[in-house]
């Protein structure tokens, strides 16, 4: 039932702001209704198409059915298509990633466990469970998770689940966690902490039955963005492709929706979302055929992974499937500063139809460019959510121009240093200052200039 009540929920979501007075009840009698059939759903009418767009390129389909999850990359087409129903936690096992998400499309859901900390493990219950808050992942950044949504701004190093701490750059987790399975079950967790790059981690039934303890390294998963695990199983999970193989990922995911402005509505959507390092800007009310990345700037484009996203299609009614925006283009910059054009050309019963076409090239990089390119700069917390964030760098030169720039998106710079200090730095900077936004960290290395985005929430 659940995979042909995502189906209508995200019907009603294409159709609600047209008639939101009578859709909603009409949805949730059909939701009712047809969410016996659930073994039937794949077999709805729900083609589209697009009829206004012209390619000379033969267009591509990559299909999911209701259950997988396909990685795609622009030159070497579908690298991985997987079940992407067997996991409930995903851990970020980048270098100095902390971002813990969970399989919401898929039916779990998180709570924090309210009124105790992590010593009150042995008391946790589900009476009042009706009142918890769900909390859910992040759609624009791959390291907000749901673990990491319950932020004290108050605390500056508060990742959500734990603590920073500057001094062992550990974390260390302070909270009680509770997960509901797809099956309607109960798990508490708590994530005890991330040290020397491993995750460890405690599970155990409501009543304190069938606990395990777990640890997850980094080192085990190198050039990984997550790696998964499954609490029905209790197993390490590595599902993913290497984070340099894909571009795009065609999946289901939760998105938020508020339809009478305070009730809040997770409802599953089918989607397409973007690999960390691409930045990604949407040309609309221009014909495709007429749209060109030469009409961009820097500033149209943006890293969040949800910009393709699932609106790009509007249903139109039973048996008459979606519609597609035939005014409606992507351009995607990659690592190498390539671009591609990306056009959305169909959907239906979890498959995409859809073009990719290159449309820049990057000059090719000397070997010393590459060579220097090695330069370590990441910046820590990110999103930031206190009033200092700490910028990591490792520099192998001295050099009159070496140099830390901030810009905001409109180009100003609002902090500028100069660099003296050769190795590894932990720089620490204020961001009391800056407003919420998204930043543009520029490093200095040379004749190398680097950047990384700052979020500021």
């Amino acid at each position: 039932m659940y995979q042909l009540f995502s189906h209508f929920v995200e019907i009603y979501k294409s159709t609600i702001m047209k008639k939101i007075s009578t859709i909603f009840p009409l949805f949730l009698m059909l939701g009712h209704v047809f969410g016996q059939n659930i073994n039937n759903s794949d077999n709805l009418d729900v083609s589209a198409t697009s009829s206004s767009i012209n390619f000379s390129q033969a267009s591509e389909t990559i299909s999911i059915g209701s259950l997988n999850q396909s990685y795609y990359h622009f030159e070497n087409k579908e690298v991985s298509n997987i079940d992407n129903s067997n996991w409930n936690i995903a851990f970020d096992v980048s270098q100095y990633g902390s971002g813990i998400r969970i399989n919401g499309a898929y039916g779990t859901e998180l709570f924090v466990y309210p009124d105790t900390n992590i010593t009150g493990w042995e008391s946790v219950s589900t009476l009042g469970d009706s009142s918890w808050n769900a909390i859910y992942n992040s759609n624009s950044s791959w390291s907000t998770g749901a673990f990491n949504q319950n932020v004290d701004t108050s605390e500056q190093f508060d990742m959500g689940w734990g603590t920073y701490s500057m001094i062992t750059h550990f974390v260390t987790g302070d909270s009680i966690h509770i997960l509901k399975l797809s099956d309607g079950s109960y798990k508490k967790l708590i994530l005890e902490q991330l040290a020397d790059r491993t995750y460890y981690f405690k599970h155990a039934d409501i009543d304190g039955s069938n606990e395990v303890s777990a640890t997850i390294s980094k080192s085990e998963y190198p050039g990984k963005n997550f790696v998964y695990y499954s609490l029905q199983t209790n197993e390490i999970i590595d599902r993913e492709p290497s984070n340099d193989s894909w571009h795009l990922l065609f999946t289901k995911y939760l998105e938020p929706y508020y339809p009478y402005g305070f009730i809040f509505v997770p409802y599953p959507v089918t989607g397409v979302m973007t690999n960390v390092g691409l930045d990604i800007a949407k040309v609309e009310g221009t014909h495709v055929d007429s749209a060109y990345h030469s009409s961009l700037s820097d500033d149209n484009y943006v890293s969040d992974i949800d910009v393709i996203g699932y609106d790009w299609k509007t249903y139109m009614g039973m048996g008459m499937g979606f519609a597609i925006e035939d005014s409606l283009s992507y351009f995607v910059k990659d690592a190498d500063e390539n671009i591609w054009k990306i056009v959305m050309l169909g959907y239906g019963s979890g498959d995409f139809t859809f073009n990719v076409e290159q449309v820049a090239f990057a000059a090719e990089p000397t070997a010393q460019y590459e060579l220097e390119n090695e330069t370590l700069f990441n910046v820590y917390p990110n999103p930031a959510v206190g009033s200092v964030v700490s910028i990591l760098y490792d520099i192998d030169q001295l050099d009159i121009n070496n140099r830390l720039d901030i810009f905001d998106m409109n180009g100003r710079i609002v902090k500028s240093m100069k660099l003296y200090n050769t190795g590894f730095n932990d720089k620490r900077i204020s961001i009391d200052n800056f407003e919420s936004g998204i930043y543009l960290i520029s490093l200095t290395n040379g004749n190398e200039v680097i950047k990384r985005k700052l979020i500021v929430q």
